[in-house]
This record gives C-alpha cells, sequence and structure tokens, in this order.
C-alpha cells in the first residue's frame, strides 16, 4: 500500500491519499508522519481521498488501536474536526463508515462520507474544481 499525505495550512487542511491496500501498520505509521510535520496544527481538517484504495486489512483491533491514537491528535471536544472521507464505491464507503462509526458520540470529530471531488470539497468550503486544483495551488 502506499499512502501520501500533503498538508495545505492555507486551507487549515491535510490531504491523505491511499492507493492500492491499506494496511494498519503504515496508516499509524503515516498518521505519525502527520503530526510530526512542521506546517501540522492540532485541529486541522482531513481530507481522506480512498478513490484508488483496492482493499483494507480487516484487523479490527488494530483498527481499534489505530483510531485510539487518532482520537489523542483530536482530544478537544469543543473544538471538533472535520474529516471528509472520498469514498466512491461501495467497498471504500463500507470501510469509511467502520472507521466513522467509532467517533459518532465522541464529540471530537464530524465524519462525512462522500461520493465525489466536488462534494467533498463543498463539504470543507474549498472552492476548487478539484483536488488536484487544491494540490496544484498549494
Amino acid at each position: 500500500m502506499a499512502v501520501s499525505f500533503r498538508i495545505i495550512p492555507a486551507h487549515f487542511l491535510v490531504y491523505i491519499h491511499y492507493d492500492g491496500w491499506m494496511g494498519i501498520a503504515e496508516s499509524t505509521r503515516a498518521l505519525g508522519e502527520i503530526v510530526a510535520h512542521p506546517d501540522y496544527r492540532k485541529g486541522m481538517r482531513e481530507l481522506v481521498d480512498l478513490s484508488d484504495l483496492t482493499d483494507w486489512e480487516r484487523d479490527f483491533p488494530a483498527i481499534m488501536r489505530h483510531q485510539a491514537l487518532e482520537a489523542e491528535l483530536h482530544d478537544d471536544p469543543h473544538r471538533p474536526t472535520t474529516v471528509v472521507c472520498l469514498a466512491p464505491s461501495e467497498e471504500t464507503r463500507s470501510l469509511a463508515r467502520i472507521v466513522n462509526r467509532a467517533w459518532d458520540r465522541s464529540g471530537r470529530i464530524v465524519a462525512v462520507v462522500v461520493e465525489s471531488e466536488p462534494e467533498a470539497l463543498s463539504v470543507l468550503g474549498v472552492d476548487k474544481p478539484s483536488i488536484a486544483a487544491l494540490l496544484q495551488s498549494a
């Protein structure tokens, strides 16, 4: 699997892209890299792009441990973080729903699952026609 990210300070946004198979260990490694990045700020919104995801590791205890680490990053119930999952297929929407259930009552994350780039950018209030345009402008 390849997971990559880009921090876009002008939009207070972290763009995370998954390509191929998603393993929990690599996701957790990427999370550590994001937090260590000099442009990262607590509370940044996230756009998680699952468009190129082909499959994912179904190790639910590991997923829960990963989610616990994420909870530490978003530990401000008075200022929840918006996480938009771009999940264009039934398989990716299934994963997004499983992951987002952990946040349903936490107050720390407002999780939204969308099926298209324009929808994702609209939810985030980003006035760009595509993710590529967003990344190019950053």
